[in-house]
């Protein structure tokens, strides 16, 4: 790369306008606390051998080392809770670069940019995914795809063919059954960086 890598990162994270966010104490005594199970599942749900973040710590170490002293864990998670805070140290990624096909190695969006946490902050995040998705996923749209169990991609992609093939499925154009089917597609450039 002929950029900075200071340039390529302003280029793949645009900076946004700082957002206030107004924040609602809510009483500790509220806030379950997290449960052995509920640690147990969102452990086993982190693959042995997926990369780890700043820490270095291997995801298999990490695992082996909730599973021996689960409680040691649990402390941490509902101190975070009870206190509303989530570790700065948690915040930091070790992010990696990653050449997108053949394009031109000096612009700095020919890389797709992954950013990697420590594990123990997945963990930790996916406790609280499944609590707010046992909420959220009953009140969402039928027609709602992403973020959602047992709904990806292929299945919005594949709504969209079937009903393009319904509509041209008759006999003629004028007088017969056949239908006309307009799909419009929007791509917004390195939209999870950028978006606000």
């Amino acid at each position: 790369m002929s950029s900075t890598f200071t340039e390529d990162v302003t280029a793949l994270f645009p900076r946004q306008r700082e957002f206030i966010y107004i924040s609602q104490q809510l009483n500790p005594e509220n806030i379950p606390l997290v449960t052995k199970e509920e640690l147990m599942e969102a452990c086993n749900r982190v693959g042995n051998n997926k990369a780890p973040g700043l820490d270095r710590v291997p995801n298999i170490a990490l695992k082996t080392s909730i599973k021996a002293a689960p409680e040691l864990f649990l402390d941490v998670h509902n101190t975070c809770l009870k206190e509303g805070t989530f570790p700065r140290k948690w915040k930091q990624q070790r992010l990696v670069l990653l050449p997108k096909g053949k394009k031109p190695p000096e612009v700095p969006l020919s890389y797709r940019p992954l950013c990697m946490l420590d594990t123990e902050v997945k963990i930790f995040e996916r406790i609280i995914h499944q609590r707010i998705e046992a909420i959220v996923d009953p009140l969402l749209a039928d027609n709602q795809y992403g973020f959602r169990r047992g709904r990806s991609t292929l299945d919005a992609i594949s709504l969209v063919v079937n009903i393009a093939k319904d509509a041209i499925a008759g006999t003629r154009w004028k007088g017969g059954t056949k239908e006309y089917c307009l799909v419009a597609a929007l791509d917004i450039r390195n939209a999870f960086n950028s978006a606000s």
